[in-house]
């Protein structure tokens, strides 16, 4: 009502406009595919240590739940500058989806799925700033780069 009868409004500053930010979030899929019964194991162990690193555990009185585990994610095979560090992380939610083709496909004799879709979304544990991104590695991966 005064921006009305004054014709003008508070100058948004940016001090006003910033609010903080949150913590970052990350999803990674895969597309598991087992061969043999073996792989479909190992696939399920994958799966179920993903499922339990999320979860606190009951500590030795079961009084308390102590934290889930805290991850730190690597990136192999890639050069520095083109995929951004993710600080340590905790797993938030793993979703799987065992006939990602629409079409159950199953070992015989052992039921074990044959084709499992694994979804694991992480979200780091500290706040990224912009340093983080201002590195020497990313710096001289820009520079060199044609942009």
């Amino acid at each position: 009502a005064v921006e009305v009868n004054l014709g003008a409004i508070p100058n948004p500053h940016l001090a006003l406009a910033f609010t903080g930010i949150g913590f970052r979030t990350h999803t990674f899929q895969w597309k598991l595919v087992a061969t043999n019964r073996q792989e479909s194991d190992a696939i399920r162990s994958i799966i179920t240590k993903f499922q339990a690193r999320m979860l606190p555990d009951v500590s030795p009185n079961n009084s308390m739940l102590t934290y889930p585990d805290v991850c730190d994610v690597v990136f192999s095979g890639i050069a520095p500058g083109y995929i951004f560090d993710i600080k340590r992380s905790v797993v938030t939610d793993v979703q799987t989806n065992y006939s990602p083709s629409n079409n159950p496909a199953f070992f015989k004799g052992s039921g074990a799925p044959v084709e499992v879709d694994l979804t694991v979304t992480l979200k780091e544990n500290e706040i990224a700033v912009r340093s983080d991104f201002e590195t020497d590695s990313v710096m001289q991966a820009i520079q060199d780069s044609d942009l």
